[in-house]
């Protein structure tokens, strides 16, 4: 699927899928879009509800952006935190630095796992490599998107189930490490 992925986004940048030429500055989607988003088939966005927390952030999408659910789990083993891949979000400036660095980075070993760092591998956990190669080349870290009492404003789980999450009773797990504890977690 990472190939998929970022395949993808170079695409959106360059109209060109994979390595794009020297000298070649086509810039097709980039340059009428400000914001970009990756969702899985089975997730529901609102766009409005973007629109709101960028205002509400006062972001520009001319600044670097990358945002969603973010996880820590992965800070351990890859050093990097993450965006679960339910829905990514980038700014302009961040989607032209991901192309940048996907368009750049070594393609030799592309049928082996991924090894923490930025280069094309057989994975499906492209959010880790997204993370890694936006961080290497950019420094560029994800952003969660938490309104001020803490509420996750994307939902990795069905919306009955995350109701009802706990997290003193139900203990500090993968979904839970690295957050910040809010009064409405418990």
């Amino acid at each position: 699927i990472w190939e998929k992925i970022w395949r993808a986004w170079v695409y959106v940048v360059t109209g060109k899928g994979g390595s794009t030429p020297a000298g070649s500055d086509v810039m097709v989607g980039a340059n009428i879009s400000e914001w970009f988003v990756k969702v899985d088939a089975d997730t529901f966005l609102f766009p409005e509800n973007l629109s709101r927390h960028v205002k509400a952030r006062n972001w520009s999408y001319n600044d670097h952006h990358y945002f969603g659910h973010v996880l820590h789990h992965r800070v351990k083993d890859r050093g990097v935190p993450i965006v679960a891949g339910a829905a990514v979000f980038f700014s302009r400036a961040t989607l032209l630095a991901a192309a940048d660095s996907f368009q750049k980075m070594p393609m030799e070993n592309g049928n082996e796992e991924d090894d923490g760092t930025c280069g094309d591998a057989f994975t499906s956990t492209e959010e880790v490599v997204t993370a890694i190669c936006l961080k290497e080349h950019s420094n560029i870290i994800a952003e969660p998107t938490i309104d001020s009492q803490g509420r996750e404003e994307i939902s990795l789980i069905e919306v009955d189930d995350i109701i009802v999450y706990n997290r003193t009773a139900m203990g500090e797990w993968w979904y839970w490490e690295g957050k910040k504890r809010f009064p409405c977690h418990d």
